[in-house]
């Protein structure tokens, strides 16, 4: 799937799950050679897009290419498709930064993506009254987390578009359209933090969450001082936030890694996480499920015991 950030992309990818396949997110301004692995990688059967983006995209030989914008679906079958699933299916892959060699892909399964959305949506307390501002590229790990977890609870999201938006531009969505949950980087959330503490009036949000990168501790207080949200939760980890085990809330930033506890409902076993062959730095999660035959990395845990 490749699309331009609206609408579309949540309900392109929501149609896929609900057919029982498994989606891929691709961002079409990744060079040409990376996505050609990445299609190839995956092994891709369709390509969801449009025909701005489709000349950018090279498709591979036998792949059937579906343009929404020029898509029509008279005389189609309209009832939803009966799909049985089990908890191993497979319903997406996601491909890391490549900062280590080739770009890996990580099959995350539905049942420990259910089971995770649940645990996330009951630790942030999100409900049919959630409103999530979406800033995250959706070839971004972390980005499916939000807009899944937000939906499984019955909130609502509001997506930025393709334009980066300015902290200014930002902050006034978030008080413009009463944004309750936020998720961005570090760096962008203290210009955000800077921006409120000029302007004096925080906007409504009541968790901001962020990761990618470790937060100093001086924009942590920052953040926590100017933006006055009820929590600031630390998404941060050596890979994939999404895939995340364990995690907690942050009311003061700590020295050293504070305790955490599972973030899903089952027993966590320990397993490195870090991407090279000898570590310094673990924590707590559950076996990796991976596409790469390097089995020295062990960057994510999508899979879980009962």
């Amino acid at each position: 799937m490749a699309l331009p950030r609206s609408v579309r992309i949540p309900l392109a990818l929501l149609a896929v799950l609900k057919a029982g396949g498994a989606y891929v997110p691709l961002d079409a301004e990744y060079p040409r050679e990376r996505l050609e692995f990445q299609m190839s990688d995956a092994g891709i059967a369709l390509l969801i897009t449009d025909s701005r983006l489709r000349e950018r995209l090279p498709l591979p030989v036998g792949v059937t290419c579906l343009e929404l914008d020029s898509l029509d679906l008279t005389g189609e079958d309209s009832d939803l498709p009966v799909v049985a699933l089990e908890p191993e299916n497979l319903a997406y892959l996601i491909y890391t930064s490549g900062s280590t060699g080739k770009p890996k892909g990580v099959a995350v399964s539905h049942g420990p993506l259910a089971m995770h959305c649940a645990a996330i949506g009951e630790l942030y307390r999100m409900d049919a009254a959630t409103r999530e501002l979406h800033f995250m590229s959706f070839a971004f790990d972390g980005a499916h987390e939000r807009w899944l977890t937000t939906l499984v609870h019955g909130g609502s999201l509001v997506l930025r578009g393709d334009e980066l938006w300015t902290p200014e531009q930002t902050y006034r969505v978030l008080h413009d359209k009463q944004v309750s949950v936020a998720a961005f980087p570090p760096v962008y959330l203290q210009q955000l933090a800077e921006h409120a503490l000029r302007d004096g009036n925080p906007p409504p949000v009541r968790i901001y969450c962020f990761g990618g990168d470790a937060v100093p501790n001086a924009s942590f207080e920052l953040a926590k001082r100017a933006l006055r949200a009820e929590h600031l939760i630390n998404g941060y980890g050596p890979r994939k936030p999404w895939s995340r085990r364990c995690c907690g809330r942050l009311t003061a930033p700590p020295p050293a890694m504070p305790p955490m506890r599972p973030s899903a409902r089952a027993s966590a076993r320990a397993s490195c996480t870090s991407s090279m062959s000898s570590c310094a730095r673990c924590r707590w999660v559950w076996p990796v499920s991976c596409t790469s035959a390097a089995m020295v990395w062990r960057a994510v845990t999508t899979s879980a015991p009962g």
